[in-house]
């Protein structure tokens, strides 16, 4: 096994990330061990190893602190059912996330909700609710919880939750007023799935169905094939169906993050040839601004360090890269190329005429070599076309 990836991880979750600004994401579990059936029957249960772990590296890697919160601060139960290669991809990285899982501090000592106030939640660039049964228990009708949620909508930070993760947005109903995801389109453990967990290892109904809540209260949902993975991104929100989609909804959020990362950049240079460093919140500009980031096509790369790379090799690579790069894809359509960079890994976002322009850019003369330049120094984390473009806000980019 090569423990590089491992012991890179562990320094983040352990000691959070080395630059200051980075990114902070709030993950909330449940704290419920056990659920209680229509009959009665008291189940074990708890959060969902893989629907927690997959996302939580993934962001990680970006160079977001992972800060684990429970409703009172009481240490969470995973579900023991979820403690099994099947639901990760093989065998090394169910153990390789076991073992960052047994070591993450911030799991074994949570903050509490209900302790957390509005200057510390601002701390917080986005929120993921991990599933599992357990938040039927306790998250679906919590007041703090729903605080949190409104907290994240009304400053349209990212907001994720997978499987029976959204439950937790009923907690955000209220008499008064509208439920502020209303009309939103989103997916969670479909009915389907519940009742063959129903008829198997629950040995019982469901208090409710996920699915027919959620209708219920307003969402649009949607629901793929059993076991199936499928993701769903409106606006801020982020949901994911069941363990399968946990890295499809990882992908949705780090380009979120990314989004929000981009919001916060405060200073803007322009590239010089053989640039050697970047800033934290510095927003390089490697071409010219097109004259509208919201028309043509944008996409966005977020690669992160290879461990084995010093940071010193990578600063100096990656300026090298750039300049490559604008050589190579300038002359066939790319308009943009706006780039941010911590030392530990690049988000870059490439705006295109068209997307004629940017298919017609897998041909480009030296693309092959300026590939494989970047992939000396970065993991590819997330290569990805963004549906939205005017999702992107910045003074810069009207």
């Amino acid at each position: 096994m090569n423990w590089l990836p491992v012991l890179g991880f562990l320094l983040c979750c352990l000691l959070g990330p080395a630059v200051a600004g980075s990114d902070k994401l709030l993950v909330v579990l449940s704290e419920a061990s056990s659920i209680t059936l229509k009959n009665g029957k008291q189940h074990p249960t708890g959060y969902f190893l893989s629907e927690l772990m997959v996302p939580v590296e993934e962001i990680a890697r970006l160079g977001c602190e992972i800060v684990v919160a429970t409703p009172t601060g009481k240490t969470p139960t995973v579900d023991r059912s979820s403690e099994s290669q099947t639901y990760f991809q093989n065998e090394a990285e169910y153990q390789r996330l076991r073992a960052v899982h047994s070591s993450m501090a911030t799991i074994k000592a949570p903050l509490s909700l209900t302790k957390l106030d509005e200057k510390q939640l601002s701390s917080f660039d986005g929120v993921f609710f991990p599933g599992g049964h357990a938040p039927v228990t306790d998250l679906a009708n919590n007041a703090d919880v729903a605080r949190v949620l409104r907290h994240f909508h009304d400053r349209a930070l990212p907001t994720a939750l997978i499987c029976h993760g959204p439950v937790a947005l009923l907690a955000a109903r209220a008499k008064d007023a509208p439920w502020p995801y209303r009309g939103y389109r989103m997916t969670g453990f479909s009915t389907a799935e519940e009742k063959v967990a129903e008829s198997g290892a629950l040995g019982g109904e469901m208090p409710f169905y996920l699915e027919e809540a959620l209708k219920e209260s307003g969402g649009l949902v949607t629901v793929g094939p059993l076991w199936k993975s499928k993701a769903v991104r409106d606006r801020e929100l982020i949901t994911g169906q069941n363990p399968a989609s946990d890295r499809e909804l990882a992908q949705h959020l780090l380009i979120a993050l990314a989004e929000t990362r981009l919001k916060k950049a405060t200073r803007v240079v322009d590239h010089t040839p053989g640039l050697a460093k970047f800033e934290p919140g510095q927003l390089v500009q490697v071409t010219p601004f097109p004259k509208d980031w919201r028309s043509g096509v944008t996409n966005v790369y977020i690669g992160a360090r290879r461990p084995e790379v010093d940071r010193d090799r990578f600063q100096k690579v990656l300026g090298a890269h750039l300049d490559h790069a604008r050589r190579v894809y300038g002359p066939v359509g790319m308009r943009g190329y706006l780039v941010l960079s911590d030392g530990d890994g690049e988000i870059a976002f490439m705006n295109w005429a068209s997307r004629e322009k940017l298919d017609g850019a897998k041909n480009a003369t030296g693309r092959e070599e300026c590939a494989r330049e970047a992939a000396e120094i970065l993991d590819q984390l997330v290569l990805d076309l963004l549906p939205d473009p005017a999702r992107l806000e910045h003074p810069l980019l009207k």
